[in-house]
């Protein structure tokens, strides 16, 4: 198999993943109905990914037949493309096998966007424009196709968000190798860090001049500590900064320089909170989470 085909063939993996894992969330089976997912196989170029059948648990009979198209993105964009001969495909499949739904799926690492087209199909306006003609091998070059934009918030909008094993395989490495200091980790810092920005200062938290008072700072404006003791000794705010300056030394680039980024994003908080989303969007792209091109918004 060459390398285009192990592309091709991991990108269909991921999406039938990305699916199973939706489904989990979405496809909630009662006393009245169940579910069968049929995919099709990921080396395979099909019209569509899934076939999701409802059946009646008390007369065993279909209640509902839906196609799923899914698209698996890595980077989040508020407006979308939709190829018209792909929509055109399924749209035939519709009148062979009477399907009553079409979906098409598009996870982002910020969320997961339903389409249900034939619902929104009225409002697509299709104009011709130059794309890739592969996604997965852009050398190609680009042909002509007819594309409609359509806007997120007429699809439905969750949050569940799809991390490939590969990921979730190297963030439970990195989590038994424990926190980067004693007693806190990152997502405990997180968690702090997002809720200051609805609640009221912690009471122990001192201001500026007072942490300048009490504990040794170097030239980077960075806490030092000798001995675990004395950082126990620390105020919880005073722990939680030093888990941030922690994280920032390892992943800031050579050429960031952190003082002035904290500057640029207002707050040390602010500027943690930015560097742990890149990270993230670096760690979706290097196990096989496809970054588009910049301005490349195609589905």
């Amino acid at each position: 198999m060459n390398d285009l085909s192990d592309k091709f063939t991991e990108r269909g993996k991921q999406e039938r993943e990305a699916l199973t894992g939706l489904f989990k969330e979405l496809l909630k089976e009662n006393s009245l109905v169940r579910y069968t997912v049929y995919h099709t196989p990921d080396h395979t170029k099909s019209k569509y990914d899934c076939l999701v059948k409802q059946y009646s648990k008390e007369t065993g009979k279909v209640i509902k037949k839906m196609f799923f198209e899914t698209k698996i993105r890595g980077a989040h964009y508020d407006t979308l493309l939709i190829e018209k001969q792909k929509l055109d495909s399924m749209k035939k499949l519709i009148r062979d096998i009477e399907i009553d739904k079409i979906y098409y799926v598009n996870f982002t690492p910020k969320n997961t966007i339903i389409f249900d087209l034939l619902k929104i199909e009225e409002k697509l306006l299709f104009v011709e424009h130059e794309h890739n003609k592969q996604t997965i091998d852009k050398d190609k070059g680009k042909v002509l196709k007819e594309v409609a934009y359509v806007d997120n918030t007429d699809g439905k909008i969750f949050d569940y968000v799809y991390v490939p094993s590969a990921i979730k395989e190297k963030i439970e490495e990195e989590i038994k190798a424990g926190p980067v200091v004693p007693f806190l980790t990152e997502k405990e810092v997180d968690d702090i860090v997002k809720r200051q920005y609805e609640n009221p200062p912690l009471p122990d938290i001192p201001d500026q001049l007072e942490i300048e008072d009490f504990l040794r700072l170097d030239e980077n404006g960075e806490v030092q500590y000798d001995s675990e003791q004395e950082f126990r000794s620390f105020p919880h705010r005073i722990q939680i900064r030093c888990v941030m300056e922690h994280f920032l030394r390892r992943n800031l680039m050579p050429n960031e320089n952190k003082l002035e980024m904290i500057k640029k994003y207002g707050s040390l908080e602010k500027l943690y909170l930015f560097a742990k989303e890149r990270l993230r969007l670096r760690f979706l792209a290097r196990y096989g989470h496809y970054v588009d091109e910049p301005n490349k918004h195609e589905i």
